[in-house]
Parts: structure tokens; sequence; C-alpha cells
């Protein structure tokens, strides 16, 4: 059974974990003044409840690119190693 599929599955996995990390990195650190600055101006509960969304979307953005890479992995998986006629 030929396994470079499987190979450039994980070559991908990890390729997505690395750039989604330094993609963070790049963005959280340009985002966190620009709400911080954003609450100190707005006080409309609409605003609030909007940078409290983005917020928590940034804290939860490596999740996400744990769980998608990891999705990819597993789908790639299993198309890889079903029986062939």
């Amino acid at each position: 059974m030929d396994n470079r599929g499987l190979t450039n599955s994980i070559a991908m996995f990890f390729a997505t974990i690395v750039l989604g990390f330094l993609l963070y990195v790049v963005i959280e650190p340009a985002v966190e003044p620009l709400l911080t600055t954003a609450g100190e101006h707005t006080s409309r509960e609409s605003a609030t409840a909007g940078q409290n969304y983005i917020s928590d979307a940034l804290a939860a953005a490596p999740f996400i690119v744990v769980a998608l890479g990891s999705l990819q992995l597993i789908v790639s998986a299993v198309f890889e190693t079903r029986i062939r006629p």
C-alpha cells in the first residue's frame, strides 16, 4: 500500500498548525490594542457585545486551527485507507 498520501496529509497538518499559529502571533498583538481603545471610546451595548465577540473569537482561534487541521487529517486518513478495487 502506498503511504505517500498519508505522509503528505501529516505534513499538511503540521503546516496548517504552524501557519495558523504564526498568523495568530501576527494578528493578536494588533487586535488587542484596537479592542482596548475601542472599549474606552464606546458606551453602546451593541458595540460592547461586538467587541466581546471579537475578543472571544480571537481567544478561540488556536483551538479552531487545531480542530480544522485535525479534521483534515482524519478525513484524508479515512479516504487513504479505504479498500481500492
